[in-house]
């Protein structure tokens, strides 16, 4: 349920959404798209304070250019909304705009104290055929970030759709649902995704005659609009996260066009996916991650990372291919994560809660997989004959750690292990879990009974091609020398006939006990006189 409630969290939200793009990097725009930049070096040539306060002549310079030279759609990104102090400056701009194909201007939204004020461009500029216009506004969050494409504010158009409207065929763009959030997929990192050049360059003859033919040219600024204190027009992007710098609002619109031309936004999955697959992603990896335990720390460490990676990219094709995003980090990194958590507290506290309670008859231990379905016919047997049995699966579920799993041993009577062929090679690591039971059944004098599934023989154990220290896992294995059941797993009634037997066996399970904790203290003695012969140095 937590995973679930996570998803809707804003900052993992924008995480997930970012992510894919950094891994991404660049990649490249189809389209034939320019962006000219009014910079600080073409302020400080045309003797200019502000972008904002750039004088009007230059515009109408740029737009005389990009006439004469064929652009194929211009999008000012800047706000013309009170007249100039010379008429003829605004009517010379007018006559500039009108000179291009399309041209698109940009009003904006302005919050009042109940509700919003549209400030568009002056109507000498808009009553141009050629001149069309909508507002400006991004949806940005408390990072000043911008992910989604603009949205229509009070039935105003966006320039974004205005633009895409005239560049692709008009009733595909109209035919969007403008009710569903579409997110923006962006083509690189800031300043590296478009080609571009300086307003100043533009005016010059720096570049040659024809070069914005059949181009969508995007004019904006790079710089604070207008002076201090007043509102920045940059922005946030994915991969702000990693220390890029900001992008300008031109470019934010210039990836909102081409994203509505070439309908490639992203759109993120419905909650009716996303929460169906965080429940059941959070139940069967809590089972897995329950069932890897056993096999050991390095090994479960590395699944699970080899898992976590192997879904991240899995996300990553989806969203890079498909166009399609989730909230991928809850399932992905979060729910592992906090479910590896839970079952460390939980089995910590259990384990120092532990309290005085009702013995087990047999505490039930096997090391590999193939012994897992013998381990639970024992114990289903056992149990209907009214015994209480403890089994390892059955109690990691409310997130038994190897404490709690070695503090059950000394409630049990009896340690019953099951083995089948190679599955205690493992045993010669000193974490290992089985290896740590069964030291503690020993240390706790438990009467051990081992359950020998067809195909074990002792020798199988010491498999020099599998383990090279065989000579350490003999000295381990003192069980070598204690004989159990033998157990058919086509028909295991009278194993388990024979288990009950020897469990009633109060003289042989001493006799085999007596036996097992002498082999155990030799090995002990022969390791400790190793460890000093080790130690010893050599005689001159």
């Amino acid at each position: 349920m937590l995973g679930v409630v996570l998803l809707f969290v804003g900052s993992v939200e924008r995480m997930s959404y970012d992510l894919p793009f950094c891994f991404r990097g660049n990649r490249g725009v189809t389209n034939d798209v320019v962006i000219v930049y009014v910079d600080e070096n073409s302020l400080v040539e045309l003797r200019e304070k502000s972008a904002r306060l750039l004088n009007r002549t230059n515009h109408t310079r740029l737009l005389q250019r990009l006439a004469k030279d064929g652009a194929k759609l211009v999008f000012y990104d800047f706000l013309f909304s009170a007249p100039d102090a010379d008429p003829r400056v605004d009517r010379d701009l007018a006559a500039a705009i009108h000179a291009n194909l399309s041209v698109v201007l940009v009003g904006a939204f302005q919050a009042s104290a109940s509700k919003l004020d549209l400030i568009p461009p002056i109507s000498v500029l808009t009553d141009s055929a050629h001149c069309r216009w909508g507002h400006a506004n991004f949806n940005t969050d408390s990072c000043f970030s911008v992910r989604t494409l603009p949205q229509p504010i009070d039935q105003m158009p966006n320039a974004a759709s205005v633009a895409a409207s005239h560049l692709a065929a008009t009733e595909n763009i109209a035919a969007l649902d403008r009710g569903a959030k579409r997110w923006l997929n962006f083509y690189g990192r800031p300043g590296e995704a478009f080609q571009s050049r300086s307003f100043l360059d533009a005016l010059s003859t720096n570049l040659a005659d024809g070069y914005f033919s059949n181009k969508v040219v995007f004019v904006g600024s790079h710089l604070m609009v207008g002076g201090v204190g007043e509102a920045r027009d940059e922005y946030a992007t994915p991969y702000t996260w990693f220390g890029k710098p900001l992008a300008p609002g031109v470019e934010i619109q210039a990836t909102a066009v081409l994203n509505l031309v070439n309908q490639e936004w992203l759109r993120r999955l419905p909650p009716w996916v996303e929460i169906p697959v965080a429940v059941i992603w959070g139940y069967f990896g809590s089972l897995a991650l329950v069932s890897l335990c056993r096999r050991g720390v390095p090994r479960f460490l590395l699944i699970v990372l080899l898992a976590v990676a192997g879904a991240a990219v899995l996300v990553c094709f989806l969203q890079w291919h498909f166009r399609w995003w989730t909230n991928w980090l809850v399932p992905v990194v979060l729910q592992p994560v906090l479910a590896t958590q839970f079952l460390g507290v939980t089995g910590f506290f259990l384990a120092k809660a532990q309290v005085k309670k009702e013995p087990y008859l047999a505490f039930l231990s096997y090391h590999s997989d193939p012994d897992g379905p013998m381990a639970n016919i024992i114990k289903r047997e056992l149990k209907q004959s009214g015994e209480r049995v403890f089994y390892a699966p059955d109690a990691l579920g409310a997130g038994h750690l190897i404490e709690l799993l070695t503090a059950e041993v000394e409630r049990a009577t009896y340690f019953v292990l099951i083995v089948s062929k190679g599955s205690l090679i493992k045993c010669a690591r000193p974490d290992d879990w089985v290896r740590l039971e069964l030291v503690r059944a020993v240390e706790l004098r438990k009467r051990i009974i081992l359950v020998f599934q067809r195909g074990f023989s002792f020798d199988s154990v010491l498999d020099p091609a599998r383990e090279p220290k065989a000579a350490e896992i003999d000295k381990l294995a003192p069980w070598r020398f204690i004989k159990g059941v033998e157990v058919d797993s086509n028909q295991p009634e009278p194993a388990v006939r024979e288990l009950r037997r020897l469990m009633e066996s109060e003289g042989a399970l001493a006799n085999l006990q007596r036996l097992f904790t002498r082999r155990v203290k030799e090995f002990n003695v022969e390791a400790r006189e190793a460890s000093m012969a080790d130690t010893q140095p050599p005689r001159a």
